[in-house]
This record gives structure tokens, C-alpha cells and sequence, in this order.
């Protein structure tokens, strides 16, 4: 875990997360109007992801905060920004990656048609967007997640 490392400030650092997450990050991922809120929107959804990318916020942290964050995260897929957009993406197929079949059905059943629908528009499906793979991934992810029908 990054967090045992031989740096002091990340060890330090580690000790708050849970504080970071949920009492800076998680408020300033809420939407509200004008551009200095999106602003700030976008500075969230940055450092949660500089957190999953550095991997200082592991996979058992991970399921420890998906309740709170990933229906902010769902929410900032329809930023005007591109930058939050894509950000957003894969921060939401990490969640699906690391979450996989242990997602309740309900909760899947509000995520996969919000990935599909993405499906609709030819510019943002491109094998060089993260969009695609956040697509691919709940497409690979969801219907194994369902139990299959009665017979």
C-alpha cells in the first residue's frame, strides 16, 4: 500500500484521507451554478483522481467510499467541461473495475444506462477516449453482474 512507504508527508497524508474524501472532496463534487463552482468541481474530481491514480486510495478504501461518491461522480458525467467529463469517466470505470460483481443490482441498473447512452453520440466513442473504456466496462461488468432468469 503506497501509504507504507518511505515517504513521511505521504504516510501523514494517508492519515486523513478518509477526512479528504469526506469532508473536502465529496461537498465540492455537488453541483452548483456558475463557473467558479464548476471550477471547483473540477478540482475535485482531479484529486480524487490523483488519489485512485496514485493509488493511495486502494480498493477496500474504494468500496468504503462508492456509496457517498459515486452518485456525485455520475453526476459531473455531464459537465460542460471536458476535462471533468473524462476525469469522471474513469474514475467511474475504476469504481466498476474495483467494485465488479459486488455492486447491488439497483445500483447497476442506474449506472448502465447512463453509460450506454453515451453509445449515442459518435465523437465521444473513440478507442482514445476514456468514455469508450468506461462504456466497455459496464458493458463487460453489469450484465454479469445480474443473476440470470428463471428458467
Amino acid at each position: 500500500h503506497p501509504c507504507k512507504g518511505p515517504v513521511w508527508m505521504t504516510r501523514q497524508f494517508c492519515n486523513y484521507l478518509e477526512i479528504v474524501i469526506k469532508d473536502i472532496l465529496a461537498p465540492n463534487l455537488q453541483w452548483h451554478g456558475g463557473r467558479t463552482a464548476a471550477a471547483i468541481r473540477t478540482t475535485a474530481v482531479s484529486c480524487l483522481w490523483a488519489l485512485i491514480y496514485s493509488k493511495l486510495l486502494s480498493p477496500e478504501e474504494t468500496l468504503n467510499v462508492e456509496q457517498l461518491l459515486l452518485p456525485k461522480i455520475l453526476a459531473t458525467l455531464d459537465e460542460d467541461s471536458k476535462m471533468t467529463r473524462s476525469l469522471s469517466c474513469q474514475i467511474v470505470r475504476v469504481f466498476l473495475e474495483v467494485i465488479g460483481k459486488q455492486f447491488e443490482p439497483d445500483k447497476l441498473a442506474a449506472i448502465y444506462p447512463g453509460t450506454v447512452s453515451w453509445l449515442e453520440y459518435p465523437l465521444v466513442f473513440d478507442t482514445h477516449r476514456p468514455s469508450t473504456a468506461l462504456v466497455r466496462t459496464a458493458l463487460q461488468i453489469c450484465p454479469a453482474a445480474f443473476p440470470p432468469p428463471p428458467p
